[in-house]
């Protein structure tokens, strides 16, 4: 990957710093500026989430509620040389 100024950057770090930094850029304004308000009532009514419920009503199928701490703590204890599957 080519830094700002042209140059191949072969730090790993650095190369993700540029995605992240580029990601975010693009995806500022995905959704509109509404996103930052939402409300967890808000994801719980979202169309997909309905969509899931309604196409395993009847199997017992239920999202698992999770807190922030409990967010904190799976990323903290991940492996990241790990390889994901």
């Amino acid at each position: 990957m080519k830094s700002e100024d042209g140059e191949v950057e072969k730090d790993q770090i650095v190369v993700a710093e540029l995605l992240a930094g580029h990601f975010n850029m693009v995806a500022a304004n995905i959704g509109g500026n509404h996103i930052t308000s939402l409300t967890e009532n808000d994801h719980r009514n979202h169309s997909s989430v309905k969509a899931i419920e309604g196409r395993y009503k009847g199997n017992k199928f239920d999202f698992k509620e999770f807190n922030k701490e409990e967010v904190q703590f799976a990323f903290k204890n991940l492996n990241v040389r790990k390889s994901c599957g």
